[in-house]
This record gives C-alpha cells, structure tokens and sequence, in this order.
C-alpha cells in the first residue's frame, strides 16, 4: 500500500471513529441531504459558540468590509453563500479540535496568523483580474496548509523533523515531508478537503499551492486564479514572517506568476504595505 493510500486510510479512520467534532460531522451530513434547509446548517453551526463566534468576527472583519453587522450565521450564509460559509466553519472546527489537541508540537496561535495572512493577501492579489473572488478566496488561503495538521496527527512527532530538515537544509518543506513521511501536507490536505466535499476549487488550490509552474493554466477557470493566488500569498507571507508555518524555505516569486495575477512590481508593494491593517483587524479572531 502507498503511503497515499495509508493516509486515505487514517483518514478514513478518524471520521469512522468519531474524532472529528461533532459539528462538522452534523454539518457535513446536512450539506450532503439536498432535504435540509439553510436554517437547519446554521442552527448547529451556531450552537458551537466558539466557532460561530470566530466566524462572525471574521465576516465582520475589514477584509470582508461589509456595510451592515452580520449579526447572525443566517445572515452570513446570504452574505458569503453556503459553500463559503460551510468550508470556513468545517475548517475552522477542525484545526481548533485537533489542533489544541497538538499544541505541543505545534503553535497554534503562530499557524493561524500565517493561514490568515494567507488568506488576506490571496484576496488582494485577484483585485486586478477578479476582484469579485476576494470573498470566497479567503477560504482557500484559509485552509492551503490544513493538510499539517492531518500530518501531525498521523505521524506525531516526527513531524517536527520536517521542519528540522527544511532549516537545515534550507529546502521547502513539502519536499521534505516527501523525504520523510512519503506524503506532503498538499497531499493530505487536498485528501481531507474531498472528504468533506469542498468546493473544486479549495480541493485544487490546498494540492497545488506549491506548484511553481502553475501560472500557464487557463485564467478563465476559478481554480487556476486561486492556486496562483494563494501561492503567491503564501510567500509573501513567509517573507513578510507573520505567524509560522514550519516553513523556513523562501522563494522567488516568478515574473509569470506576477503577469497571471497582472500584478505589477507598484500592486506587490502595496499589497506588501496595505495588508498589515487586515491582518490586525483578523489576528482578534484568533
């Protein structure tokens, strides 16, 4: 059996025996009954008040800069649509769950600052080629490394030598979790994510965030914007050193990646400079 094929396995496992919170699992057997009404996947959404609370907080943010209070779940499901709201609520839920459950190896804090300064820059960087993705966007940014979460879970500790190896030897660290534990967070992350039947488009951009070369795909598609979206944002913010992701390797970014994003050298130090404010606002949800 391929390591791929023995994570699919865990994965499987920890559903089967009911370790993934409660919520998700309700939300996710409502969202899959095309009988059940929006009311009834808000209600037990909101039932979990830490994770509704961090929801809100985040609709509410200057990022989304919506002119009315969301006051409500109800409400931010007509705000952002459900797919937006269940994939943020699903992943939300899981790395709280687990990722308390972890923190010994991993600072939680430190993850969720780099995930939403992932999540703000990868907004920023569609305004000049679909400015209308900003808000469904953030998800994906949101969620691009939840499959190390999925990692250290399975493997523990020896987690940690990933991230060893990729100081050390100043290489990136999926390619290190390759070396060590024949599957990288991408991976995982991308498994994780068509188990819970994300949208295409989250599925695709947690696979290929790494993926240098994605540039040449076809701009009209959603998941191609994404991808390149959230690659660059997720160097910008190793490189701007906000939170920490376990990753100590940091690339140049491409001029074709620039030109797909039609970002010029002017947007990239604007981004640079204006998403400090966003991320601010968001670091209180945390």
């Amino acid at each position: 059996m391929s390591k791929l094929a023995e994570l699919n396995t865990f994965i499987d496992q920890m559903h089967s025996l009911s370790a993934m919170p409660a919520t998700i699992n309700k939300v996710l057997e409502l969202v899959n009954n095309p009988e059940s009404s929006l009311k009834e996947i808000s209600r037990v959404i909101e039932k979990d008040f830490e994770l509704s609370s961090k929801v809100l907080k985040i609709v509410n943010s200057s990022y989304y800069g919506f002119k009315e209070k969301i006051s409500s779940i109800q409400m931010a499901v007509v705000a952002l649509g459900i797919n937006t709201l269940r994939s943020m609520a699903t992943g939300i839920s899981f790395l709280n769950a687990i990722g308390h459950a972890l923190e010994e190896v991993i600072n939680l804090q430190k993850f969720w600052e780099h995930s939403m300064a992932t999540a703000v820059i990868a907004g920023m960087a569609v305004k000049n080629i679909k400015p209308d993705f900003k808000e469904d966007i953030f998800v994906s940014g949101l969620l691009h490394d939840i499959g190390k979460v999925v990692l250290l879970q399975w493997v523990g500790r020896l987690y940690k030598k990933t991230e060893e190896k990729s100081k050390l030897e100043n290489k990136p660290l999926f390619m290190c979790e390759k070396e060590l534990i024949g599957v990288n967070h991408a991976e995982a992350g991308s498994l994780l994510a068509k188990k819970w039947h994300f949208p295409e488009e989250i599925i695709f951009t947690i696979e290929f965030h790494h993926q240098k070369d994605i540039f040449h795909l076809n701009r009209k598609e959603k998941k191609n914007i994404y991808a390149n979206a959230v690659y660059f944002a997720n160097q910008v913010a190793l490189e701007k050193e906000i939170g920490q992701s376990g990753d100590f390797y940091r690339e140049i970014l491409p001029d074709e990646l620039l030109d797909y994003l039609r970002l010029k050298p002017f947007d990239v130090v604007e981004i640079f400079k204006t998403s400090d404010s966003y991320i601010r606002h968001l670091k209180k949800t945390i």
